[in-house]
């Protein structure tokens, strides 16, 4: 079976909740996913200095913010 690749970045207000339940909902499908998270938003520009690191840049994502 085939695995997808998604990536995942949370952001802020209620954007970690909606990525959560999404990816309890796409798991409850059966279909092969492989995630990797990175960091935007408050929590990235505390680390990183910018809102959206580079290196969470030019990808596939799944996006929530509140």
């Amino acid at each position: 079976m085939t695995t997808h690749k998604v990536t995942l970045i949370p952001g802020d207000g209620i954007g970690p909740e909606v990525i959560e339940a999404t990816v309890r909902m796409l798991e409850a499908t059966g279909v092969k996913f492989e995630w990797e998270s990175f960091a935007a938003g408050a929590e990235a520009f505390e680390k990183y200095h910018e809102y959206i690191p580079r290196s969470s840049r030019n990808r596939s994502s799944a996006r929530a913010s509140g």
